[in-house]
């Protein structure tokens, strides 16, 4: 029994790895996959990807297809494309080979240069305060209006993600406000518009899929990146990722506000801190506060990518798409990074109940 000793590592075997990942719970593979793939680490990415298969079986395809979609997106259609293709079970030739399908998709998905931009426009359009006129324009136009309107590069960009949205009839979970829509209309008119075709395949692949609102973002996406006047040529940027720290062989980033361990360790860290509890509640509602800070958490340590598609406006994207994600928690935008950086200087004290919480799950365990 292991009582809990073992301090924060880097750079564990990947022997101990294996044998750390194939304990995980389904959280826990599932948040472990899509941050190892978005900051390129395939050794993590591919053991977590067979332990979520042993666990969730069939789910592990649309899993890569949402995480292709969403970290992936124009950066790479090819790796797009792989993800798409692996969903169909004939194509992948029986279940015998689905390990080895899992590695070649994975594999693809970790090299392949990533762009976020899909889930932070979906989210400016779903979500931002500051486009709620945009919404309203939309949700009054006609069917047909709004398919013009989505694939219109004189319009601004937001308002062609929210038209193509609801266009495309997929309702964002929980909500009721989209409508029939016109899936196979609208992607006809991206077309027309000279979207490459295997994008719009991919596009109505993953819509059919996933039902998730961002996918209907990628033709939205590529038009504005590749299609428009930009000031600079789209270019991959190679980024410098902090070193990951471990504990038990898991990567402490594993545990976010999406697993039973990120919570309760961003519970403790949100009071237990105090340069953080002080700076959060100038800013936060208190009843917010946690929301707020695992939320800062996420930007710090589970959103990184290792090399990024730079196109004209994906900045300023990201950052519309940032105060979106914190608008929800009650958060001012003008102090949104500076909620994110207090955070990330403070990292070290979260990685440690991190630490701390995962020890003790081991120590129950045995």
């Amino acid at each position: 029994m292991n009582n809990g000793s073992e301090t924060p590592t880097q750079n564990p075997s990947f022997e101990f790895i294996n044998n750390c990942i194939n304990s995980a719970d389904p959280w826990q593979a599932s948040s472990l996959l899509q941050k190892a793939i978005r900051r390129g680490e395939y050794d993590i990415a591919i053991q977590a990807a067979y332990r979520f298969h042993s666990l969730r079986g069939n789910a592990i395809w649309r899993r890569l297809l949402i995480i292709a979609v969403e970290d992936i997106g124009i950066a790479s259609i090819n790796a797009m494309t792989f993800a798409a293709l692996a969903c169909d079970a004939k194509w992948r030739g029986g279940v015998d080979k689905s390990l080895a399908v899992i590695a070649s998709v994975v594999r693809c998905l970790c090299d392949a240069p990533k762009d976020r931009s899909t889930d932070y426009l979906a989210c400016a359009a779903r979500k931002h305060s500051a486009f709620e006129p945009l919404r309203c324009r939309v949700g009054s136009s006609s069917l047909d209006e709004r398919i013009a309107m989505a694939a219109s590069l004189q319009l601004p960009l937001v308002l062609r993600g929210v038209a193509a949205w609801y266009s495309s009839g997929i309702e964002a979970r929980g909500e009721k406000r989209v409508g029939a829509g016109n899936l196979a209309g609208l992607l006809d008119s991206f077309a027309e518009a000279r979207v490459p075709r295997d994008l719009l395949e991919i596009t109505s692949i993953a819509c059919r899929r996933t039902r998730e609102p961002m996918c209907i973002m990628l033709p939205v996406l590529w038009m504005e990146a590749f299609m428009t006047t930009p000031r600079f040529t789209p270019y991959i940027q190679d980024k410098n990722l902090s070193a990951s720290e471990y504990t038990h062989g898991m990567p402490l980033y594993c545990f976010d506000k999406h697993t039973r361990i990120g919570k309760l360790a961003i519970t403790r860290f949100s009071v237990q801190n105090t340069e953080v509890a002080d700076f959060f509640n100038h800013y936060i509602p208190d009843f917010r506060i946690r929301d707020a800070v695992a939320m800062a958490a996420y930007y710090v340590d589970a959103v990184p990518i290792s090399r990024q598609l730079v196109w004209d406006g994906c900045a300023e994207l990201e950052r519309l798409g940032t105060e979106s994600d914190f608008e929800p928690c009650g958060a001012p935008l003008h102090a949104v990074s500076k909620l994110i950086k207090v955070v990330r200087n403070n990292l070290g004290h979260l990685n440690a109940i991190r630490h701390e919480l995962f020890m003790q799950q081991i120590s129950d365990r045995d």
